[in-house]
Protein backbone atom coordinates (compact mmCIF):
# COMPACT_ATOMS: atom_id res chain seq x y z
CA UNK A 1 0.00 0.00 0.00
CA UNK A 2 2.85 2.39 0.80
CA UNK A 3 4.45 1.76 -2.61
CA UNK A 4 1.19 2.43 -4.44
CA UNK A 5 0.62 5.59 -2.41
CA UNK A 6 4.15 6.81 -3.15
CA UNK A 7 3.47 6.15 -6.84
CA UNK A 8 0.57 8.60 -6.71
CA UNK A 9 -2.39 6.25 -6.32
CA UNK A 10 -4.85 7.87 -3.91
CA UNK A 11 -8.23 6.26 -4.57
CA UNK A 12 -9.19 2.60 -4.90
CA UNK A 13 -12.43 1.21 -6.33
CA UNK A 14 -13.95 -1.38 -4.01
CA UNK A 15 -16.81 -3.76 -4.81
CA UNK A 16 -18.69 -3.47 -1.54
CA UNK A 17 -21.96 -4.63 -3.21
CA UNK A 18 -24.11 -4.92 -0.05
CA UNK A 19 -24.28 -4.06 3.64
CA UNK A 20 -25.60 -7.54 4.51
CA UNK A 21 -23.18 -10.32 5.45
CA UNK A 22 -25.48 -13.13 4.33
CA UNK A 23 -25.80 -11.54 0.88
CA UNK A 24 -22.03 -11.14 0.58
CA UNK A 25 -21.58 -14.82 1.48
CA UNK A 26 -24.32 -16.01 -0.90
CA UNK A 27 -22.78 -14.00 -3.76
CA UNK A 28 -19.34 -15.46 -3.01
CA UNK A 29 -17.79 -12.08 -2.33
CA UNK A 30 -14.30 -12.30 -0.93
CA UNK A 31 -15.14 -10.26 2.16
CA UNK A 32 -17.65 -9.83 4.96
CA UNK A 33 -18.56 -6.54 6.61
CA UNK A 34 -16.01 -6.87 9.42
CA UNK A 35 -13.25 -7.42 6.85
CA UNK A 36 -14.48 -4.49 4.74
CA UNK A 37 -14.47 -2.15 7.76
CA UNK A 38 -10.99 -3.34 8.73
CA UNK A 39 -9.48 -2.95 5.26
CA UNK A 40 -11.08 0.45 4.59
CA UNK A 41 -9.72 1.67 7.93
CA UNK A 42 -6.31 0.37 6.89
CA UNK A 43 -6.55 2.14 3.51
CA UNK A 44 -7.46 5.43 5.18
CA UNK A 45 -4.42 5.15 7.48
CA UNK A 46 -2.28 5.12 4.33
CA UNK A 47 -4.04 8.21 2.99
CA UNK A 48 -6.32 6.53 0.47
CA UNK A 49 -9.86 7.43 -0.41
CA UNK A 50 -12.14 4.79 -1.83
CA UNK A 51 -14.97 4.65 -4.29
CA UNK A 52 -17.75 2.23 -3.33
CA UNK A 53 -19.42 0.07 -5.92
CA UNK A 54 -22.75 -1.29 -4.70
CA UNK A 55 -25.59 -3.24 -6.26
CA UNK A 56 -29.29 -2.73 -5.68
CA UNK A 57 -31.32 -5.90 -6.11
CA UNK A 58 -28.45 -8.11 -4.94
CA UNK A 59 -30.30 -9.17 -1.79
CA UNK A 60 -33.15 -10.61 -3.85
CA UNK A 61 -36.89 -10.11 -3.94
CA UNK A 62 -38.42 -8.59 -0.83
CA UNK A 63 -35.12 -7.50 0.75
CA UNK A 64 -34.51 -4.18 -1.01
CA UNK A 65 -35.36 -1.92 1.92
CA UNK A 66 -33.33 -4.06 4.33
CA UNK A 67 -30.33 -3.94 1.99
CA UNK A 68 -30.69 -0.17 1.49
CA UNK A 69 -30.65 0.45 5.25
CA UNK A 70 -27.64 -1.82 5.87
CA UNK A 71 -25.69 -0.50 2.89
CA UNK A 72 -26.39 3.13 3.84
CA UNK A 73 -25.17 2.42 7.38
CA UNK A 74 -21.95 0.93 6.01
CA UNK A 75 -21.35 3.80 3.59
CA UNK A 76 -22.18 6.49 6.17
CA UNK A 77 -19.58 4.95 8.52
CA UNK A 78 -16.83 4.45 5.93
CA UNK A 79 -17.29 7.70 3.97
CA UNK A 80 -16.39 6.80 0.36
CA UNK A 81 -15.28 9.48 -2.07
CA UNK A 82 -17.95 8.38 -4.53
CA UNK A 83 -20.66 5.73 -4.85
CA UNK A 84 -21.59 3.83 -7.99
CA UNK A 85 -24.70 1.68 -7.99
CA UNK A 86 -25.53 -0.91 -10.58
CA UNK A 87 -28.91 -2.58 -10.27
CA UNK A 88 -28.61 -6.33 -10.52
CA UNK A 89 -29.34 -7.69 -13.96
CA UNK A 90 -29.04 -11.46 -14.30
CA UNK A 91 -28.00 -12.89 -17.63
CA UNK A 92 -28.79 -16.56 -18.27
CA UNK A 93 -25.05 -17.37 -18.43
CA UNK A 94 -24.33 -15.87 -14.98
CA UNK A 95 -23.56 -18.43 -12.25
CA UNK A 96 -26.48 -17.16 -10.12
CA UNK A 97 -28.91 -18.07 -12.91
CA UNK A 98 -28.72 -21.71 -11.75
CA UNK A 99 -29.86 -20.52 -8.29
CA UNK A 100 -32.84 -18.79 -9.89
CA UNK A 101 -33.74 -21.92 -11.86
CA UNK A 102 -33.41 -24.04 -8.68
CA UNK A 103 -35.67 -21.63 -6.78
CA UNK A 104 -33.01 -20.77 -4.18
CA UNK A 105 -32.78 -17.13 -5.29
CA UNK A 106 -35.53 -14.86 -6.57
CA UNK A 107 -34.23 -11.63 -8.05
CA UNK A 108 -35.75 -8.27 -7.25
CA UNK A 109 -37.61 -6.69 -10.14
CA UNK A 110 -36.87 -3.26 -11.59
CA UNK A 111 -39.47 -1.56 -9.40
CA UNK A 112 -37.97 -2.95 -6.22
CA UNK A 113 -34.47 -1.94 -7.36
CA UNK A 114 -35.65 1.65 -7.91
CA UNK A 115 -37.35 1.72 -4.51
CA UNK A 116 -34.20 0.33 -2.91
CA UNK A 117 -32.10 3.02 -4.58
CA UNK A 118 -34.60 5.67 -3.42
CA UNK A 119 -34.33 4.46 0.20
CA UNK A 120 -30.54 4.29 -0.01
CA UNK A 121 -30.21 7.86 -1.29
CA UNK A 122 -32.67 9.03 1.38
CA UNK A 123 -30.46 7.52 4.11
CA UNK A 124 -27.01 8.54 2.84
CA UNK A 125 -25.62 11.33 4.98
CA UNK A 126 -22.44 12.43 3.21
CA UNK A 127 -22.07 15.92 1.83
CA UNK A 128 -20.37 16.39 -1.53
CA UNK A 129 -20.12 12.69 -2.39
CA UNK A 130 -20.76 11.82 -6.04
CA UNK A 131 -23.53 9.26 -6.58
CA UNK A 132 -24.03 7.53 -9.91
CA UNK A 133 -26.75 4.90 -10.26
CA UNK A 134 -27.28 2.68 -13.29
CA UNK A 135 -30.51 0.74 -13.78
CA UNK A 136 -29.62 -0.94 -17.04
CA UNK A 137 -32.68 -3.08 -17.63
CA UNK A 138 -34.98 -0.07 -17.71
CA UNK A 139 -32.27 2.42 -18.72
CA UNK A 140 -32.66 4.82 -15.81
CA UNK A 141 -29.63 6.67 -14.52
CA UNK A 142 -29.54 8.66 -11.30
CA UNK A 143 -26.62 11.07 -10.82
CA UNK A 144 -25.77 13.84 -8.44
CA UNK A 145 -23.90 15.06 -5.42
CA UNK A 146 -25.05 14.12 -1.98
CA UNK A 147 -26.57 15.98 -0.16
CA UNK A 148 -27.15 18.96 -2.44
CA UNK A 149 -28.80 16.96 -5.27
CA UNK A 150 -30.68 14.46 -3.10
CA UNK A 151 -34.08 16.05 -3.68
CA UNK A 152 -33.58 16.09 -7.47
CA UNK A 153 -32.41 12.45 -7.49
CA UNK A 154 -35.34 11.30 -5.34
CA UNK A 155 -37.80 13.19 -7.56
CA UNK A 156 -36.41 11.46 -10.66
CA UNK A 157 -36.71 8.09 -8.93
CA UNK A 158 -40.27 8.93 -7.84
CA UNK A 159 -41.18 9.64 -11.47
CA UNK A 160 -39.70 6.33 -12.68
CA UNK A 161 -41.31 4.38 -9.81
CA UNK A 162 -44.72 5.84 -10.66
CA UNK A 163 -44.27 4.87 -14.33
CA UNK A 164 -43.52 1.27 -13.40
CA UNK A 165 -46.36 1.10 -10.87
CA UNK A 166 -48.79 2.31 -13.56
CA UNK A 167 -47.96 -0.69 -15.79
Amino acid sequence: LMLLRKAGISCLYLGIESGLDDVLAFMNKDHNLAEAYKQISRLKKFGYNYSAHIMTGIAGKGRGSENAVATAEFLNRTKPESITNFSMFVHKDAPIYTEIEAGTFEPADELECLKEEWRLIELLDMDGVDFDGFNDFIQVRIRGKLLQDRKKMLEKLDKEIKKLEAH
